[in-house]
């Protein structure tokens, strides 16, 4: 089978534009705030993919099989509060409920810095039906806030391609 835009295949991908904080033990919202492309065809009515800055997610326009791939927010230099194991855990989300997650864990020693980078990424392929909202959460308990870093290679993104719509 050839790839044919035609048939309605596509791709999005939304990327963080700021630096966030994420507070110890909450599990808020990644920002994005800047669709970084999108590709394929235009559905009568619309766009195969809508992202929604406001709420930082993709709404999904068509019902099918796609592809899902998240890289969480990065981070480096952050200190641990206490010795502790200190878990990220990165979850990716379909109508504000979870699906897929990514989670590790390490165990430092108190007001000891990380110089090592730290970032989960996950993909999944999922079956998505219109109008589903993607989006993903992210969660540290470090003890302190972090603050993620914004440069260009480790930035937080999410990436959807479809890879069959529905009959």
């Amino acid at each position: 089978m050839s790839f044919n835009p035609s048939q309605g295949f596509g791709s999005i991908g939304i990327i963080a534009s700021a630096s966030q904080t994420f507070n110890d033990g909450t599990g808020p919202v990644v920002v994005f705030g800047t669709q970084n492309f999108a590709t394929g065809i235009t559905l009568t009515g619309g766009a195969l993919f809508t992202f929604d800055n406001a709420n930082d997610r993709i709404t999904v326009n068509q019902t099918g099989t796609y592809l899902v791939a998240v890289v969480g927010p990065g981070f480096s230099a952050q200190t641990v509060g206490a010795t502790r194991r200190v878990l990220c855990n990165l979850d990716l989300r379909v109508a504000a409920s979870p699906v897929s997650q990514s989670a590790m864990t390490f165990i430092n020693s108190a007001g000891t810095t990380d110089t090592a980078y730290i970032q989960n990424t996950l993909s999944q392929i999922l079956q998505l039906t219109s109008g589903d909202n993607v989006d993903c959460t992210f969660i540290q308990t470090s003890g302190n806030n972090w603050a993620s870093d914004n440069t260009t290679n480790y930035s937080a993104r999410l990436m959807i391609t479809q890879l069959a719509k529905a009959l």
